[in-house]
């Protein structure tokens, strides 16, 4: 799939739910993550991609809106290199506090404003019908700030690997 960012499209976003009985790791800074990669990119880079993680009490989403960066912390403002199938690790540029317990949601934003072929797709799991955990909207012209007419709220969500010192997650 093309999310949590996607390749495809110029500008986009994606948020999803990890829920705190699923991360089952203790307190601590949370440092990166990976995410899998099912097709084989080439030296794709995606420019001015951002990542936000928050502590939640929701664990669905029951709209396709686009809710903003208030409320997160930006953990993750650069380029990321897309060279190979398996787990892409993103190390944080500042790490995440992560109370041990919570749900966490992470917010993805693509403002990179171009795409070209061979583009990533990643590794998604089902989180059972109408179990809404990801939330994603994409679009050519401009980063969607407003229902473009592409959002959707889909039940699965990317799998990932996240590192709380001193603990690791796979979802």
């Amino acid at each position: 799939y093309t999310y949590p960012m996607s390749g495809y499209y110029n500008y986009g976003w994606s948020n999803s739910i990890y829920l705190g009985s699923e991360i089952n790791c203790s307190a601590g800074n949370l440092n990166s993550i990976a995410l899998y990669i099912n097709n084989s990119p080439v030296n794709f880079v995606m420019d001015r991609q951002k990542i936000y993680v928050r502590h939640t009490t929701e664990t669905t989403f029951n709209t396709s809106n686009y809710s903003g960066p208030e409320g997160f912390t930006l953990v993750y403002d650069g380029s990321i290199t897309f060279n190979e199938p398996g787990w892409k690790t993103i190390t944080f540029t500042k790490p995440f506090k992560y109370n041990g317990t919570g749900n966490l949601e992470f917010l993805f934003e693509n403002y990179d404003g171009s795409w070209t072929n061979g583009y990533p797709n990643f590794r998604t799991s089902s989180t059972g019908s109408g179990i809404y955990r990801t939330k994603r909207d994409y679009y050519d012209f401009t980063f969607p700030l407003t229902n473009s007419g592409y959002a959707s709220t889909l039940s699965s969500r990317p799998n990932i690997q996240i590192t709380v010192q001193p603990c690791t997650f796979n979802a």
